[in-house]
């Protein structure tokens, strides 16, 4: 049984349209994956005429240039100067984590 208040299925994960057209997305986060087999299974569930599809390109404006999102993956664009101390903090905070949280054993461990 599935319940839901809006008149159409989505809740949280739903999209609308405004009176001028444009889309909104109303859930927390849109789905993305490089993963074939969730694809293939996310196509498989879904329908054609309510999937909509496009290609995210966000930027992150630092530094007096455009870096390509998710900065994380893309620190080496930095200039030389900034790249370095951002490296140095990457190393630093990872090694900070582990040390604090150490890998959990099992999916049980890591989700209570």
């Amino acid at each position: 049984l599935l319940v839901d208040k809006a008149p159409t299925p989505g809740g949280l994960a739903c999209s609308v349209v405004d009176e001028h057209g444009f889309v909104w997305d109303m859930g927390g986060h849109v789905l993305f994956s490089h993963y074939e087999y969730f694809d293939k299974l996310v196509d498989y569930a879904k329908s054609d005429d309510h999937w909509l599809n496009h290609v995210r390109e966000s930027w992150v404006y630092m530094r007096k240039k455009w870096i390509p999102y998710p900065l994380q993956n893309n620190v080496w664009q930095l200039p030389v100067d900034d790249l370095i101390p951002c490296l140095n903090g990457l190393v630093e905070a990872t090694k900070s984590s582990q040390l604090a949280h150490p890998p959990c054993k099992s999916f049980e461990e890591w989700i209570v």
